[in-house]
């Protein structure tokens, strides 16, 4: 639990991220990366938009061969990232360097 609350305040506290759930319950994450250009848009705009966001920075982090991390739309919201955190090798350090590969893929897209 320790990890999911790391990672939640984080996520918060970075520029492009924006939470699904602004509490999330136990391990379970799921979270928005906003690329620049989206950030300025009308939250229909932007929602629409973000629809592509997640399976394009997926689809280059399995590229890279670095990280994987599921994502899904619900019935009301597209496509965000949801991570469960439930695996006791992980560290801060593998959070925080997942931030930063999402950023570094998506700040552009």
């Amino acid at each position: 639990m320790e990890l999911a609350a790391y990672f939640t305040n984080k996520i918060k506290n970075t520029e492009g991220y924006e939470m699904v759930v602004e509490h999330p319950q136990f391990l379970n994450i799921c979270f928005w990366y906003v690329p620049r250009r989206l950030r300025s848009m009308s939250q229909k705009d932007k929602m629409s938009a973000l629809e592509k966001i997640a399976p394009k920075i997926k689809g280059q982090m399995m590229e890279r061969g670095t990280t994987m991390v599921g994502y899904q739309p619900d019935h009301k919201r597209p496509n965000f990232f949801r991570l469960i955190i439930n695996n006791q090798a992980i560290t801060e350090e593998d959070l925080d360097f997942l931030i930063k590969e999402i950023i570094d893929i998506g700040i552009d897209l």
